[in-house]
Formats: C-alpha cells, sequence, structure tokens
C-alpha cells in the first residue's frame, strides 16, 4: 500500500517553542488509520497514540473546511448521497465516504437510510 504523506509546519503557538510537523495525505486509496499512525510515529517524533490523535484533527479539519461548500449546496438540494458528494468535492470515494461520516458526526448533516441508499440531508 502507498501513502504519500506532505509533512507541514504548524507555527508555534504561546506554550511551544518551535514549530511542530503535522501530516497531510496528498494521495492515497484506502488507508488504514493504524498503519498511517505507526508510519507517521516512524517518520517524526510522535507517538502512535498522538499520530492517530493528529490523524482525527486533520480529518475534523478537512471535514470543516467542506461545510461552507455542502451549505452552499443545501441552497438548491434537499440532499446529497456519497456519488453526488464525491463529484462536487472531486473526491475518491472512500475519501467522500469518511467526511460524509465526519460531517454526521460533527452533527452538521444526518443520514438518511443505510447502504448505496443513504442520503444526508442538512441538519
Amino acid at each position: 500500500m502507498a501513502i504519500n504523506i506532505e509533512w507541514q509546519v504548524k507555527p508555534p503557538s504561546k506554550n511551544e517553542d518551535k514549530p511542530l510537523m503535522f501530516p497531510r495525505i496528498t494521495d492515497s486509496e484506502i488507508v488504514n488509520e493504524r498503519q498511517l499512525a505507526d508510519l507517521m510515529a516512524s517518520l517524526g517524533s510522535l507517538s502512535r497514540g498522538n499520530a492517530k490523535s493528529a490523524l482525527g484533527d486533520m480529518a475534523e479539519v478537512m471535514a470543516g473546511q467542506q461545510i461552507p461548500q455542502l451549505l452552499t449546496y443545501f441552497k438548491t438540494h434537499d440532499s446529497i448521497t456519497r456519488d453526488e458528494f464525491e463529484r462536487t468535492f472531486g473526491l475518491k470515494r472512500t475519501t467522500a465516504y469518511m467526511r460524509l461520516k465526519e460531517l454526521v458526526n460533527m452533527g452538521v448533516i444526518q443520514a438518511i437510510g443505510n447502504g448505496r441508499g443513504t442520503k444526508y440531508i442538512k441538519k
């Protein structure tokens, strides 16, 4: 499994004296969170636990960036499917599924139905 990670620098906060590095997945098919956390821990100074936490934070940020666009989409549409979300945001299938799941967990949207018939509505 090939995973390309781009390391980015986060400027130091008031309580830190040096910048922090955080990973960003640039392209991958299906990513196993544990494998990715292990890889991040081996490449950087993070423990596997901190790497998993960073992945969670990164997922929330990425989903959060799509909220304004999704709210604009809901001004002209009642619902969105995973396939429509994938095409609208230019995402791969697995990434679209994960983003929708994150948006549901954040309380932005609600899933109606299950499987291929799942639609997502504004909450």
